[in-house]
């Protein structure tokens, strides 16, 4: 349960203007997601569970024009964090998801799925306006994965023996999904497929 109040400055006392549920919550911090300074509620949550990417969710509120607070929305899972991608005092919401492919739950690939971005009190998708963040990611996954590509090639064997290629592949792929980036995306896919096809197990 989160309860809000504010001074009544003619009464000269504190009075409830808001409260609501929030069940499995474990922190409630306050943090200013746009320019203007104005502070929202973050309430972190966990349902339980040993995979965080299904268990962390988020609750937010802000207050509108009118002076009213409001949910402006609730993540029931996604490993939700804050981070200012571009250090612009901007802060944007990353929401996580994971990809399981043939893969045991150990050898799951998690990544940032979703940006999000707080406008007028409203939570937009923004992932198209960071693309240089997944550009990051996806060079750094390319190398690991031309790394290993070059080893399995010259006859080596992997370190880690967990679908080997076949992750590094998919780390790739998954990330090019998440930017919007179909013609990368299949580039990627249309340089690699035959010697997939060829080095994976």
């Amino acid at each position: 349960m989160i309860e809000i109040f504010s001074l009544n400055k003619e009464k000269g006392k504190f009075e409830k203007i808001f409260s609501d549920t929030v069940d499995y919550s474990t922190e409630c911090r306050f943090e200013a997601l746009e320019k203007n300074g104005f502070k929202q509620i973050l309430i972190n949550t966990n349902t339980g569970g040993n995979d965080k990417i299904t268990s962390n969710g988020m609750f937010i509120f802000g207050m509108n024009d009118s002076g009213n607070v409001k949910l402006i929305n609730f993540f029931d899972s996604g490993d939700p964090f804050i981070e200012d991608i571009k250090k612009d005092s901007t802060k944007q919401i990353l929401i996580s998801d994971e990809y399981w492919g043939v893969m045991p739950e150990p050898n799951v690939i998690g990544f940032v799925k979703d940006i999000f971005m707080l406008e007028n009190n409203e939570l937009v998708l923004k992932n198209s306006e960071f693309g240089e963040y997944y550009d990051n990611k996806i060079t750094g996954l390319k190398e690991k994965y031309n790394g290993l590509k070059k080893k399995v090639e010259l006859g080596m064997q992997p370190v880690n023996l967990a679908f080997p290629l076949y992750r590094e592949a998919v780390e790739v792929i998954v990330n090019y999904y998440a930017k919007g980036d179909i013609q990368g995306l299949a580039k990627f896919w249309n340089e690699e497929k035959d010697s997939l096809q060829k080095n994976i197990p």
